[in-house]
Formats: structure tokens, C-alpha cells, sequence
């Protein structure tokens, strides 16, 4: 993924990435690395322990929150490379308490300044994170009509939202 992320900037002028973590959790499952890491850390086979237990899903999301560093590398290195900042953003679960299940520990990415804006639209928890931390919010919108966009939109502006993300306008245009 980071191969192509860097070929992409190195070809075209961009402004940003935008890692897009809502489609096809879980990332990280059960492949050699996590029950080898499982078992060194402590002494089970994670496939014996509940999917949930918060050892294994810390583990898990563990790779993913390496991803996320490597990137916020690369675009950092690539834009001092082009004299200009380009920004790391991340769509994650509007479900907060699910985005740890599905490998994404966000509050990690945000306490760690690794993102220039998280794009979800839950307020709470990652808003004020996100304010402390420097990293902008962008209230996530796939409203499937025109009306609904706007309501949408103005719900996330009204709950602390730094900006709006358009999520499937192309129910809009099919329409």
C-alpha cells in the first residue's frame, strides 16, 4: 500500500492522502506475525481467546497503527522533498467503540499527531481529541439526496466539525 501511495505522489502533485479504513474491516486477523506476537507477549495462542479480548485486539491494531505511521513518513518526506505540507487523513468508523474491534486504534493515531484530519462522523470523543491534538474533523456525509447532504452537513458543522466529507455522491448523480 505505501509502494503505491509513493508512486502515486512522486508522479502527481497532491495535496493529501486519504487512508480509507471504512470498507473491509477487520485488517489484521489472524496471520502468523499476530499469533507468533501473541504467544511471545502472552503465552496463548490468540486463536483460543475471544476476538474481543483487548490484548489481542491492542495487538492487532498494532500493525495497522504502523501503517498509518509509515504513511504520515512518507507524506512528510515527500513533502519537504516538493517544499510544500501535505496532509495525512484517515476515514474511520463513525461507530468509535467499533474501530479498535476492526484493528483502527484512532486514539492512538491522534495522540501521536499522526493525522492531519480524521473524517467520521460521531462527535465526542475524537472531535476533542482531535482538537488537543492538532488534527482537524471532518463530519463524514453519504446522505443519497440532495436534501439529506445539506441536513447532514449542517448537523456535523453544529457539532464541532472542522469541515464536511462526501462520502457516495454518486447516488446523487443517478438519481
Amino acid at each position: 500500500m505505501l509502494s503505491l501511495i509513493h508512486e502515486a505522489m512522486e508522479r502527481f502533485d497532491v495535496d493529501g492522502v486519504s487512508l480509507c479504513f471504512t470498507r473491509g474491516p477487520a485488517y489484521v486477523g489472524y496471520e502468523q506475525p499476530v499469533i507468533d506476537d501473541f504467544k511471545k507477549l502472552y503465552g496463548e495462542d490468540p486463536r483460543e481467546v475471544k476476538e474481543d479480548d483487548p490484548r489481542l485486539m491492542q495487538l492487532q491494531a498494532g500493525y495497522v497503527t504502523e501503517l498509518v505511521r509509515e504513511g504520515r513518513q512518507l507524506v512528510d518526506e515527500i513533502g519537504t522533498k516538493s517544499g510544500k505540507q501535505i496532509q495525512l487523513s484517515a476515514m474511520v468508523s463513525y461507530w468509535q467503540d467499533k474501530n479498535l474491534y476492526w484493528n483502527m486504534d484512532v486514539e492512538t493515531w491522534l495522540k501521536e499527531g499522526l493525522l492531519d484530519v480524521v473524517i467520521h462522523s460521531t462527535p465526542g470523543k475524537f472531535y476533542d481529541l482531535g482538537k488537543n491534538h492538532g488534527c482537524k474533523t471532518y463530519y463524514d456525509i453519504g446522505a443519497r439526496t440532495p436534501e439529506n447532504y445539506v441536513k447532514q452537513g449542517l448537523t456535523g458543522m453544529r457539532q464541532g466539525a472542522d469541515g464536511i466529507f462526501m462520502w457516495d455522491v454518486h447516488y446523487y448523480q443517478d438519481t
